[in-house]
């Protein structure tokens, strides 16, 4: 077996090997289109090594011409693949290039089929054995087709698209991947197409070798491919660990992530999320049964946040009590914001994280419980001080009335007595007491008692409900 043999047949088994791993790639993810032309591109490439090698080895004109015009079909499946990758994987190019590269493409295969015996020749006179790399092989002698000016035309503007498109990546930052790219495209292009046009025209002494040029575009671009892969298995082992150092940090903090898909209404959640709602592990969820999961008194609210932060500014932070299948009451703390779609213009989900703050709900209410009795015994404490102040104030008065009342049995007792002078001895000790329970807004009178005697009773109105525990104190405070 000799070398031409040997590499050509290197060159289709490489392609052809490539061509299978990136169809299986794109086999794996659906949407990974690039991988997809480029396995077509690879396949190309391999058709055009065979043909390459048919040619070497043709013993007739005839077998020759064949090989040529299927060349062609080759070069067909192999350009418009690979400008697609070009604008798929590079995310530049002008679309008007790209289709005019597909159209005159096309054009040069229909003229393949349609004028002479193929794109290359009008006609193949005779076949010209010459030794290369110590074999013999053929090289065409014949009539050149003037309609191969369309199949070099779409070449030149493949390579102009390829050029514009990696002069876009280069001002974008992205200058490694337009010189590995674009750089590797346009120099093997030239090679290659130079070196066929001077064979073809008889300027060189050796058979056409542009499959090894499209060989070199399949090597450069997997090159670039693999690399990327590589870079995506250590970006998805780095998440990987970043996903369980905040799974733990989730864990140990009690946290729970979801995220809610506006457009399927249903519900996803972490398991640490499902523990803390009560939910198992495999339970489909809508937001209904998140609803459900809440106290009667906290759904309608917690509704109308998650509808006010879908239509508002994205965001929403809330607290409610969840009642679990056990019966326990347990209260979760939960925020969040609505992610929006590429265009800006469709809600796509809610995401967020819920933490579990019931502990510090029961010390806050314990807390409240004891300022609220610190306070009620401050207030007791001071109506206490207040009751004795008001006693203490008013009993030398009542004492002073009950003297003067005393005082006026015995006037009366007498056969004679003055009665203004009576008057102003009861008089005198209310009239102070009065003035006492007046300065502090507050109101005397006095009631007969069916036993006889009077009681004398006083309220200060800005104390009444706190005086209801202490009314014997302050009521009543002296009767005769």
């Amino acid at each position: 077996m000799s070398w031409v043999t040997v590499i050509f047949s290197m060159a289709v088994s490489a392609c052809l090997t490539v061509s299978l791993i990136y169809a299986f790639t794109w086999w794996q993810q659906r949407d990974s289109w690039a991988n997809l032309l480029f396995a077509l591109a690879a396949l190309g490439a391999a058709a055009f090594a065979w043909a390459d090698l048919t040619a070497a080895h043709a013993r007739l004109a005839a077998q020759f011409s064949a090989a040529v015009g299927w060349m062609q079909v080759a070069t067909w499946v192999f350009i418009l693949p690979l400008a697609g990758f070009v604008r798929l994987y590079l995310r530049a190019g002008r679309v008007w290039l790209l289709w005019t590269v597909c159209g005159l493409r096309t054009a040069a295969l229909i003229l393949n089929f349609l004028t002479g015996e193929n794109l290359n020749f009008r006609e193949v006179t005779s076949l010209r054995h010459v030794s290369f790399l110590g074999e013999s092989v053929s090289i065409a002698q014949g009539i050149a087709n003037p309609w191969m000016a369309v199949g070099q035309i779409s070449l030149w503007a493949f390579m102009i698209f390829v050029v514009d498109a990696a002069v876009a990546v280069w001002r974008r930052g992205e200058r490694r991947r337009a010189i590995m790219v674009g750089g590797s495209i346009v120099s093997f292009l030239l090679v290659g197409a130079t070196q066929a046009v001077m064979v073809v025209r008889g300027i060189l002494d050796q058979p056409p070798w542009a499959s090894l040029a499209f060989l070199g575009i399949i090597a450069a671009m997997a090159y670039e491919l693999g690399g990327d892969t590589l870079r995506a298995a250590q970006l998805a082992r780095d998440l990987r660990a970043s996903e369980q150092q905040t799974a733990l940090a989730a864990e140990a903090a009690n946290l729970g992530f979801w995220f809610w898909e506006l457009a399927q209404n249903q519900i996803w959640a972490s398991q640490q999320w499902r523990a803390l709602f009560g939910f198992s592990k495999s339970e489909r969820l809508h937001l209904e049964d998140f609803l459900q999961r809440l106290h009667p008194d906290d759904r309608e609210i917690t509704r109308q946040t998650l509808a006010k932060a879908s239509q508002g500014d994205g965001r929403h932070e809330m607290e409610y009590r969840v009642l679990l299948p056990d019966g326990e009451t347990r209260w979760i703390a939960s925020r969040g914001r609505v992610e929006i779609s590429s265009n800006g213009q469709q809600h796509k989900r809610v995401q967020g994280v819920s933490l579990d703050i019931t502990l510090r709900k029961r010390a806050d209410l314990a807390a409240q419980a004891h300022r609220d009795e610190v306070a009620h015994l401050l207030r007791v404490a001071s109506l206490g001080e207040l009751s004795s102040a008001l006693a203490h104030e008013l009993k030398q008065p009542l004492a002073a009335i009950l003297s003067n009342a005393q005082a006026a049995q015995l006037f009366i007792a007498r056969d004679e007595y003055d009665i203004q002078e009576i008057r102003d001895i009861l008089g005198l000790g209310l009239s102070l007491s009065r003035s006492i329970v007046s300065a502090h807004a507050g109101r005397l009178w006095a009631e007969n008692r069916g036993t006889g005697g009077a009681t004398f009773h006083c309220i200060i109105p800005e104390w009444k409900q706190d005086f209801a525990a202490n009314a014997a104190s302050v009521r009543a405070v002296a009767s005769y």
